[in-house]
């Protein structure tokens, strides 16, 4: 079985005027594996297909790989 690849998630925008509910700010990392319940929900809900397009082993376009 290959091993999961890690993920770190990394908070590089935001939407609209008001700060995020969890203080999270741009540039905040989060590793995936170890972190993820601290990651608001909001954030999560926008990463999670990313999460699951690199876990099954596919590359998210016109991205650098790694």
């Amino acid at each position: 079985m290959a091993k999961r690849p890690k993920i770190k998630i990394t908070l590089i925008d935001r939407k609209g005027p008001c700060g995020c509910h969890r203080g999270h700010k741009i540039g905040d990392s989060f590793d995936f594996d170890t972190q993820r319940g601290k990651l608001c929900p909001m954030a999560m809900h926008v990463a999670f297909p990313y999460i699951d397009i690199l876990r099954y082993g596919g590359s998210i376009p016109n991205q650098p790989e790694g």
